[in-house]
């Protein structure tokens, strides 16, 4: 399998690389993934679908693969993998909990920046990863520590997460990204980057919106 070669063989970035967006693919056009070519039999008209936890005791092998990327130290092909994470997640929603320990397992390592930017990927595609409160707090906490575009990558999963927490009706959540974007507004409009002092003002404004609607 491309997706989980070993680091230590040639060219190994480069099959995972191609793995992962062959995996994007399946997902995207809702094609099954088999272990065996020859699983394919009586599979008409099946789709995508990794296995739950509860059919396998350890776990489905493509998403085991996917989520041990998160420990590679190419940044590029974690993006890829936690984008193509959000995709199958997207789909499955009961893969959260499963990936979660190695979304989070960065923050554990220091990899501050890898955790923030594998959170954005996985949020274009599922922003309902937000709904987890571990991960929901953990970037409000950064919004005043980290600046640049480790910053921008937070500001932009909070900016999905609130269109969840609009259909949900989770009023307490959008106060709580208020609050703190109101409490560490100092810094961020001392941020070198003039997109987030933008970003800022822009979330507020849809935030103060989302109260009176």
């Amino acid at each position: 399998m491309m997706v989980s070669m070993d680091d230590k063989k040639e060219g190994s970035n480069l099959w995972k690389m191609t793995g992962i967006q062959i995996l994007a693919l399946a997902v995207a056009f809702d094609v099954p993934v088999l272990e065996k070519p020859e699983s394919i039999v009586g599979l008409q008209g099946a789709g995508f679908k990794l296995q739950e936890q509860h059919e396998s005791k350890y776990g489905d092998k493509v998403l085991g693969a996917l989520l041990k990327i998160q420990d590679n130290k190419k940044k590029q092909i974690i993006q890829a993998a936690s984008e193509t994470l959000g995709k199958i997640l997207a789909k499955q929603p009961s893969l959260t909990a499963m990936s979660l320990p190695a979304i989070l397992q960065n923050e554990n390592n220091e990899r501050h920046d890898v955790l923030v930017t594998s959170i954005e990927k996985v949020t274009r595609e599922y922003p309902q990863l937000l709904n987890d409160r571990k991960v929901f707090m953990k970037l409000l906490s950064f919004l005043k520590v980290l600046t640049g575009t480790m910053r921008a990558a937070v500001i932009k999963s909070l900016e999905r997460y609130l269109d969840v927490c609009r259909k949900a009706g989770k009023l307490e959540d959008i106060n709580e990204v208020a609050r703190a974007l109101q409490a560490d507004a100092e810094d961020i409009l001392a941020d070198i980057s003039d997109e987030n002092q933008q970003a800022l003002v822009l979330l507020l404004t849809r935030i103060a919106k989302l109260n009176i609607d």
